[in-house]
């Protein structure tokens, strides 16, 4: 702010002059200019508050303003939009309460002490202060269960969970406290319902047991990834919606998008090695997307060879100098490491995460395009936000043990690409605000049928008229998709999305009853008694093996004496792998490893991280680790988009997939089987080869489907056509279904 003291002094004499001729006047007067104060005062963040409140909150901590005037502030602008709806009568002490807030505001921001002759007008300021009764104690995080909303107490009627026997009252709509949180109370009315599982964060209890909290995490147990979150926070507008809509939209393999997977493959190489070439990792580069490529023409691919050498000598230039100088060095950073935090209900990977194991961390998110509409730090606020979280994560996961600082690595820019970002609690508490929005969406998702819409009639063209940018782009796709469906198609939509919601729910956080399945939450709801009684825990593991291989990192465990020999776990298995520090530590107490199970015998455990690791030393100083199953939420995003696909889809594929119509007519062949078959065999390979759509094979084990039908069926067409073939299986043992391109090499005549 240029000249605070200039301002402060013409602000001020202007209140003093000010004669008001009825006090809606003086209200009005000090409304405006308490928001054109904070206004002015934020004004070169360029940062996106989702409202004024929050912008208030980051200002207050800007200008370190004390509390209790900024809680003068927050209470008058809510008493004056209770006196514009006529819900409030006192408008002579409201009047001088605005006074009063107007003038504390010039005070605090611009640092100016307030004349004598306003000092004396506005008086003794604590009269405007709450008589909240006095702080007893304090927790950082309660578990509880919401029970009752007794609407005009204001307040919850709960359980804590730490102590069930009593019986609590949650107070919210507290000034300066809680009353940004407004918006999720509602939904717990309108959406959630009670009895409802919250979390309360930072609470302040008084004397008669009544809870105070700073934030409200709905349905703590369902982990929101970080990056949904942060992408709802674009420079015009925050928005939950653009979650949902995002649910639907299959990815494109643009140029840009390949070029960002490039640019972490060199991160992950460079951490490791900064004396790499280009023309060394270059080579690996067509490896990482080797359909994609193979769709370009020539001058496309020079164009993405071109970016990706701009973006490698970028990232090695930010790695010698720019991450040396802040002590970042590959010997103290993990490659996208994982973390859980049921406290705030979310969950991410960082790029990059150093940690020296001596309280020294930091985080680094790489972002391989240009900051569009930046703050004063030069970040985007989707980027910035997206930093934001992760430093609400890792602190839960230890426990506000390590304060990091945190970056995001522009590598496509020319200069000052290392940039810091600073944390801001009001855009935090934002966050988490916009997490229990979307969290809202999910559940009215769940309650999706032939006949209920909502909440997919809350992103339209009609109701979305402020969205801006590549946005408007997806919503008119999905617009016209839906649109183009006739009533029978709609319906499957909506049944299929509704089921898909449901399932992907009670895959993270289950079922109720005393059997029912808490799904991915077991990881930290069940204790390691329960999980070894039920073989869902392979834990004492002692590390035998690290491989490092060109693309992956495999490690291979030895059983020890105490690791249940019954555990059920499989080859294909998808996993999290952690220390194992004493059996009362979950998941949520430490960084993790997602991996998937490579191999398992009676002796040994192998699996494959899905991160090369070129730090290995954790892994051998600790004596033991556990491995648990985890969820894939990919699994259930794919199907959202496979709809979308199918609304897009010709009418005669809708009606095939919806069997309204058969398959189409054979076509009658001459073909010649293969040798070793049996008659049936014989006469089911001529039908599979004659079908023109579809043809379903099916039999019990044992009567030669794959070995026989399937291994003949690909034979034949790579012979006899020029048919692109896509086999989809499932490992044998294995839970997840994978996908693995077949390459079909004719120039050398064989099948790779």
């Amino acid at each position: 702010m240029n000249q605070p003291q200039e301002v402060a002094r013409l602000l001020f004499q202007k209140i003093i002059d000010f004669q008001p001729e009825n006090i809606a006047e003086s209200l009005l007067f000090c409304m405006e200019g308490i928001n054109a104060l904070f206004l002015y005062a934020t004004q070169e963040e360029k940062l996106k508050f989702s409202d004024f409140n929050s912008r208030i909150s980051f200002a207050g901590h800007k200008f370190n303003i004390e509390k209790r005037y900024l809680y003068i502030v927050f209470d008058f602008r809510k008493k004056f939009l209770g006196w514009q709806d006529g819900k409030l009568k006192e408008e002579s002490v409201l009047a001088e309460q605005g006074i009063t807030a107007y003038t504390l505001t010039i005070s605090e921001i611009t640092k100016s002490e307030i004349p004598k002759e306003l000092y004396e007008k506005i008086g003794n300021v604590n009269r405007f202060l709450s008589r909240r009764p006095k702080t007893v104690a304090f927790k950082k995080m309660a578990r509880i269960v919401l029970l009752e909303n007794q609407i005009e107490a204001e307040q919850f009627i709960a359980i804590d969970e730490a102590d069930p026997a009593q019986q609590i009252q949650v107070k919210y709509n507290i000034t300066a406290r809680n009353d940004y949180f407004n918006p999720t109370i509602e939904l717990i009315q309108k959406v959630f319902g009670l009895p409802l599982s919250v979390n309360l964060i930072d609470i302040e209890i008084d004397h008669e047991n009544n809870y105070f909290p700073k934030a409200f995490v709905i349905h703590p147990d369902y982990l929101l990834d970080i990056t949904s979150i942060s992408e709802c926070f674009q420079y015009y507008k925050t928005d939950p919606r653009f979650h949902l809509l995002k649910k639907f939209i299959p990815k494109s393999s643009s140029k840009s998008l390949i070029v960002g997977n490039i640019a972490n493959y060199f991160l992950d190489e460079l951490t490791a090695d900064p004396t790499l070439t280009f023309k060394e990792l270059i080579k690996t580069v067509f490896r990482l997307a080797p359909m994609s490529f193979c769709m370009m023409n020539d001058s496309e691919v020079r164009e993405v060879a071109d970016d990706a050498k701009r973006h490698f000598h970028h990232l090695k230039d930010s790695i010698q100098k720019e991450l040396s100088a802040q002590n970042i060095t590959p010997e103290d950073c993990y490659l996208e490491p994982s973390f859980y935090s049921s406290k705030y209900g979310i969950q991410g990977r960082l790029d990059l995460w150093k940690n020296d194991g001596h309280g020294n961390t930091a985080i680094v998110e790489l972002k391989s395009g240009s900051p569009f509409m930046p703050n004063q730090d030069g970040l985007s606020s989707s980027h910035y936000i997206q930093t934001l979280m992760y430093d609400l994560l890792v602190k839960s996961v230890f426990d506000d043990q390590v304060n990091p600082t945190n970056y995001i690595l522009y590598s496509k820019v020319e200069e000052s690409r290392l940039r810091f970002a600073r944390v801001s609690h009001a855009h935090q508490i934002e966050a988490l605000q916009t997490r229990n929005r979307i969290i809202a969406l999910e559940q009215q998702l769940t309650r999706m049928n032939a006949d209920i819409r909502r909440p997919l009639n809350l992103i339209s063209p009609e109701k979305c008229t402020e969205w801006k940018g590549f946005v408007t782009r997806d919503l008119e796709r999905f617009d016209k998709g839906v649109s183009s469906l006739n009533p029978l198609e709609d319906k499957y939509f909506r049944t299929w999305t509704g089921f898909i919601a449901r399932e992907h729910f009670m895959a993270k956080i289950g079922g109720e009853g005393p059997h029912g399945n808490r799904g991915q939450a077991n990881l930290w709801l069940k204790p390691y008694s329960e999980k070894e009684a039920e073989f869902k825990i392979l834990a004492y593991l002692k590390v035998d093996e690290i491989i490092q291989g060109e693309k992956e990192t495999l490690i291979s465990f030895f059983r020890t004496e105490r690791t249940n020999p019954l555990a059920n776990f499989r080859m294909g298995d998808v996993v999290v792998l952690y220390p194992n520090q004493g059996e009362d530590k979950s998941v949520l107490d430490q960084q993790m490893f997602k991996c998937s199970l490579v191999n398992i015998n009676h002796e040994k455990v192998t699996v494959r991280l899905r991160a090369k690791q070129h730090k290995t030393t954790i892994f051998k100083n600790l004596p033991h680790w556990n491995l648990e199953h985890d969820l894939f939420d990919s699994s259930f995003n794919h199907q959202y988009k496979q709809l979308l696909l199918f609304s897009e889809a010709k009418k005669e594929k809708r009606d095939l997939l919806l069997g309204l119509r058969p398959p189409a007519a054979k076509i009658e062949k001459e073909v010649a089987s293969p040798q070793g078959m049996t008659q049936e065999q014989e006469q089911i390979f001529k039908e599979a080869i004659e079908a023109r759509e579809l043809f379903l094979l099916w039999g019990p084990p044992g009567t030669g489907k794959t070995s026989v039908m399937l291994k003949n069926l690909v034979g034949y067409h790579f012979d006899h056509s020029k048919s692109n073939v896509l086999l989809l299986y499932q490992p044998s043992g294995g839970r997840n279904l994978r996908s693995h391109r077949i390459l079909f090499e004719r120039n050398k005549g064989q099948l790779s």
